[in-house]
């Protein structure tokens, strides 16, 4: 039905026991409970998270869907399209932050913590985009007074058509 983890995790919480599954179609009215139930007192539903469950579930639309089983009954449900089954992303965004802090305490000046806060933050951004820190740095630096004019045309996912754009200028147009 869906991708999840081929073994099923039990836990023990205040001598009960709690087994985390995968969702069968037996489950889906007590999923639809438990959503309700999840939902009702909240100010910021509409009130119709079970419909977009099912219908995202009629169109095979989740890669997750998981349950909670305790005493025999759905407590818990898991719906997430495209949910990884770990939070290593995160755990990575956050270790770029955690050294930046640590290395954050040896500024000698409130300036100077503002310019490493702001290359940590190119640096990860490049990261993200899948762009090679230290050549889009080198290209900024290069291309300092093109950089100043239009700065949105020097973001880590399309610096590189501002490149392309300079070096056509520099050539000039072509002969005829």
């Amino acid at each position: 039905m869906t991708n999840t983890p081929s073994h099923t995790p039990t836990f023990h919480a205040m001598n009960s026991r709690i087994d985390i599954r995968t969702e069968t179609n037996d489950d889906i009215g007590a999923i639809a409970e438990v959503t309700v139930a999840a939902f009702q007192t909240l100010a910021i539903s509409n009130h119709t998270e079970q419909f977009i469950i099912e219908a995202l579930r009629a169109a095979k639309a989740l890669m997750v869907s998981l349950v909670a089983e305790s005493g025999g009954r759905v407590t818990l449900f898991l719906r997430v399209p495209g949910a990884p089954l770990s939070n290593n992303l995160c755990e990575r965004a956050l270790k770029k932050a955690i050294l930046h802090r640590k290395n954050a305490l040896f500024y000698r000046t409130l300036n100077g913590a503002t310019v490493g806060d702001r290359f940590m933050s190119l640096i990860h951004t490049a990261e993200l985009h899948q762009v090679e820190p230290f050549d889009y740095l080198v290209a900024l630096l290069r291309h300092a007074g093109a950089v100043a004019l239009d700065p949105a045309a020097w973001m880590p996912w399309n610096y590189t058509a501002a490149l392309a754009r300079r070096a056509a200028e520099a050539t000039g147009p072509a002969p005829e």
